[in-house]
């Protein structure tokens, strides 16, 4: 068992040989002179010579009236661009390469660790923890590699992905429908809603941001005959056009209720397109959603029988 003194002599030596390793194989990207690459501008820089990083840090907002910080806001680090990952990824095709992440702005990637690769500095995070190189290119087309332990950085991608799409908010729409609560057996019923957004842009997970755009709004008429899809159609004009169905009998028996009476449960679910980008950049992500479901919006109709009598024939 090492004693304190030697472990740590150790180490320095490790990292030693780490910086020479790295000096050798990498290009060595001089500091910024300030902190042009953070967004928003409240968000300062900070560099780490011992990693060659440039890193930003987001203080937060104050709120009015206190010396209380909020919840920081906007992104923590500028993002990379995960779509100029491949040639990473093809350059150690051979090392088990992981999915591309982003730290900062570098594009890395984790891949077996081998010689001439020093024992990562930090100590060994779990019993199972396995040392790996994590390789980044840097924005100038540089790259640089340093040994870790796997677990340290950023989700895989397919992960990240995840996390980007939970950070999309779909608004409940509001669905109307004409006639309004009442309709008749074989009448033309239209529908449409308000307050359905065709774009939403979630907000950065590691500098991933999933994009969702309208596809198509499903509309299931409560009556058992099943989904049909519209357009985005939000004024009752456009639905005389693009959304409506003929009901063929009565909502006796049916799981709504309006003034006391059987209705129809009608329901519209719109379905998004997804999409993913870093800084404006499209990323394809193997094994992501390709679609998103939004909240469904509800309402009763009743839908009455009408029968005519005739009492006079001439």
């Amino acid at each position: 068992m090492l004693t304190r003194p030697r472990r740590a002599r150790r180490q320095w030596a490790a990292l030693a040989a780490l910086c020479l390793s790295i000096a050798a194989a990498s290009v060595v990207v001089a500091a910024p002179a300030d902190a042009a690459g953070c967004v928003p501008p409240e968000v300062k820089g900070s560099w780490d010579p011992v990693n060659n990083r440039y890193s930003c840090i987001d203080p937060g907002t104050t709120d009015p009236g206190t010396d209380n910080p909020s919840t920081p806001t906007g992104p923590s680090a500028p993002s990379c661009n995960l779509g100029a990952a491949g040639d990473l990824v093809a350059e150690h095709a051979d090392r088990r390469p992981s999915s591309p992440f982003c730290r900062g702005k570098e594009t890395c990637i984790l891949i077996e660790h081998h010689a001439p690769w020093a024992v990562p500095a930090t100590d060994k995070p779990s019993e199972n923890a396995e040392m790996r190189v994590r390789w980044c290119r840097l924005p100038d087309g540089g790259s640089v590699g340093l040994p870790v332990w796997e677990g340290e950085d950023e989700p895989p991608l397919i992960e990240q992905a995840q996390q980007a799409i939970g950070q999309i908010v779909l608004p409940t729409p509001q669905l109307s429908t004409s006639p309004v609560t009442r309709s008749v057996v074989n009448l033309d019923t239209w529908f449409w809603v308000d307050g359905q957004p065709r774009e939403t842009t979630g907000s950065s997970a590691f500098g991933l941001v999933a994009i969702a755009t309208f596809g198509s709004l499903q509309v299931d008429p409560g009556d058992g005959s099943g989904t049909q899809a519209c357009p985005l159609v939000t004024s009752e004009a456009a639905a005389e056009r693009d959304c409506f169905h003929i009901y063929d009998k009565s909502s006796h028996g049916g799981s709504g209720e309006v003034d006391g009476r059987p209705a129809f449960a009608v329901t519209a679910t719109a379905t998004f397109d997804l999409r993913f980008e870093v800084d404006g950049e499209p990323v394809a992500i193997d094994g992501a959603p390709a679609t998103l479901t939004g909240p469904a919006a509800e309402v009763d109709l009743r839908v009455d029988e009408v029968q005519t009598v005739v009492t006079d024939v001439r």
